[in-house]
């Protein structure tokens, strides 16, 4: 999959524009494909292959679960000892494969930050959707289910890898639950099914938050699926945000204790209003949407690829002639301020003066770049020196010349 406009290619047929509109947090959608390469370039059973033939995967990273409930850790793992380094909690791929063989589904969490695939795939998406995005790969025997039916209080995408699964929904128990409202907190009471779909390999399924559904693999095989988490802020969390940034005026930290005496009111809806009008009535809008911004940059994958070989090239001098790109895979923001633009990235910002702001869009813009191309205005020297910022941050890469045919 293209990791140019991932939403759009992870949506096709249907548009962003449609999806938003249609489905999002408002109804279910499935697109059924006929094409089990479609996922190739997110994962393969290859990859997971080797990944679970490692012998240094750790809890949590790997959980099982099996008709609803979660097996114990210590069935699965054993005790890391290293000199007198002594640490529970690493997976045994041997009692992991004998549980799977029992009909124990294998569930694998923080995948963004252990296959280089899924974390290029992810970061992508995230920067499509700008808000944070986390995949969790779920393993699943023949004629299995994992969870039992439960609603999740965040939106997911269901991605079919291998296999068949049955999935079943479920009226709304809960519209719109907030992050702490589990299926343990607000109890629902399982109908029939609304809906059932299967899903084959190449399919993908969108299961708005609150919908409560389950899923049983088919008896042909196992089932592979990726489900993509999602996380975007909610107008409440913009609030809030806005209403912490208050804390640094003086007049919202006064206490309005004569208010609270016995008899004592008459002027505290007045003075509420004022407060409210003071709070929200000259709101920087524009500051409220990039703070929002940070929160995602920095859940982002650190895309290190690469990194080694810039490291061992550092001594190969920065001239006119060299050659950069952008660090394929990286969400970054680029944000222009007055005397300053700023590259905000993972948990990080380094800021250049506004002079150099057409030589830093032009260096992360995407295209293979000559370190003398960046900017006609700047001087030779400062170039040079914005390309190494640029490349000790890890925001770009040097192209040898080996890999130069066709510029």
């Amino acid at each position: 999959m293209p990791s140019i406009d991932a939403l759009r290619q992870l949506l096709s047929p249907h548009s962003p524009d449609e999806f938003l509109a249609r489905y999002w947090e408002k109804d279910f959608l499935h697109v059924a494909r006929n094409d089990s390469n479609y996922y190739k370039n997110v994962l393969t059973l290859e990859e997971l292959d080797e990944y679970l033939s490692r012998n240094d995967i750790r809890y949590p990273s790997l959980r099982m679960i099996r008709s609803g409930k979660g097996i114990a850790v210590s069935e699965f793992s054993k005790p890391l000892k290293f000199g007198t380094y002594l640490s529970d909690g690493l997976i045994d791929v041997d009692r992991v494969f004998r549980l799977y063989e029992e009909g124990a589904s294998v569930v694998l969490q923080l995948m963004r930050s252990s296959l280089s695939s899924l974390a290029f795939f992810t970061n992508a998406l995230q920067q499509s959707v700008r808000f944070n995005v986390e995949a969790t790969v779920y393993i699943t025997p023949p004629s299995e289910q994992g969870f039992t039916t439960h609603f999740d209080t965040h939106s997911v995408i269901v991605l079919q890898i291998a296999g068949r699964k049955k999935w079943r929904l479920y009226d709304y128990p809960r519209r719109l639950p907030l992050l702490n409202e589990t299926s343990d907190i607000v109890k629902f009471s399982v109908s029939d099914p609304t809906h059932e779909v299967t899903l084959a390999p190449g399919d993908l399924l969108y299961v708005p938050r609150g919908v409560a559904h389950d899923a049983t693999s088919t008896g042909e095989g196992k089932s592979v699926h990726i489900t993509l988490g999602l996380f975007p802020l909610m107008w409440r969390d913009l609030i809030e945000q806005h209403i912490s940034s208050l804390a640094n005026d003086v007049a919202f930290r006064r206490a309005p204790t004569n208010y609270f005496h016995q008899g004592v009111s008459r002027d505290f809806g007045k003075h509420w209003i004022e407060m409210v009008t003071k709070a929200f009535g000259t709101i920087d809008l524009a500051n409220l949407r990039r703070e929002a911004l940070g929160p995602h940059i920095a859940r982002q994958n650190r895309m290190t690829s690469g990194r080694i070989a810039t490291a061992l090239h550092r001594a190969v001098p920065i001239t006119e002639d060299s050659v950069v790109r952008v660090r394929s895979g990286i969400v970054f923001d680029i944000e222009q301020r007055g005397a300053s633009v700023s590259v905000r990235f993972y948990d990080r910002k380094i800021t250049f003066p506004s002079a150099v702001a057409g030589a830093v869009t032009h260096a992360l813009s995407g295209n293979t770049v000559r370190v003398g191309d960046l900017q006609a205005n700047l001087s030779s020297n400062g170039r040079n020196v914005l390309a190494r910022k640029l490349l000790r941050e890890g925001l770009l890469e040097m192209v040898m010349e080996e890999n130069m045919q066709g510029l």
